[in-house]
């Protein structure tokens, strides 16, 4: 039944069908979310335009985030290398620049130091070109996690500083508290 929609309303129902997954997730139902998920991926499947191609770039984001709070790694950066490659495809730069954290951040949870440091400094370049201030502070404080893993303290503290000036540029406050407590525990005080 999902196949006889309209091809102009396609986009709008695998839209619907991430809304869905919005309650279904608020209800704390993580099976029913990612079906929901699944639907929509059904429904706008072979949509590989701007606008189709743009709702599976975020729904094949949202199932790999699911995937990867069920503790499926190897799930979640399968979806997140397939909403990547369709990004990078559709010259989507924005959602690119999202995904590349998502990688790293999944590579990390594996545990992956090599591939996570990869992906997180491409998502840190990619959102300096962009000009994205939170992508700046999120993907500078995410970079100096893994750089303070390896022992590189030094780096560590010089990206914390440009976490929490990014964070302070774009008013983000969680951002400018999650550096400066950082930053704090490495004895050192942002201004």
């Amino acid at each position: 039944k999902w196949r006889k929609i309209h091809p102009e309303t396609v986009p709008v129902a695998a839209k619907a069908c991430a809304d869905l997954a919005d309650a279904h997730e608020q209800e704390g139902d993580q099976d029913e979310a990612a079906e929901s998920l699944r639907r929509g991926l059904t429904i706008i499947e072979g949509r590989d335009d701007d606008e189709g191609g743009s709702v599976r770039i975020q729904l094949w984001n949202r199932l790999g985030r699911l995937e990867l709070q069920a503790g499926k790694m190897t799930a979640a950066i399968a979806l997140f290398a397939q909403a990547l490659d369709l990004a990078e495809k559709l010259e989507d730069q924005y959602q690119a620049a999202g995904l590349l954290g998502n990688l790293g951040g999944a590579y990390a949870r594996q545990k992956d130091s090599s591939k996570a440091l990869h992906f997180t400094e491409r998502a840190l370049r990619a959102s300096e070109a962009l000009g994205d201030q939170i992508g700046v502070a999120r993907q500078s404080f995410n970079l100096a996690l893994l750089r303070l893993q390896a022992g590189q303290t030094n780096a560590a503290r010089q990206l914390l500083r440009g976490s929490h000036e990014a964070a302070k540029r774009s008013g983000w406050r969680e951002g400018i508290a999650m550096s400066t407590a950082a930053m704090q525990k490495l004895g050192d005080f942002p201004t």
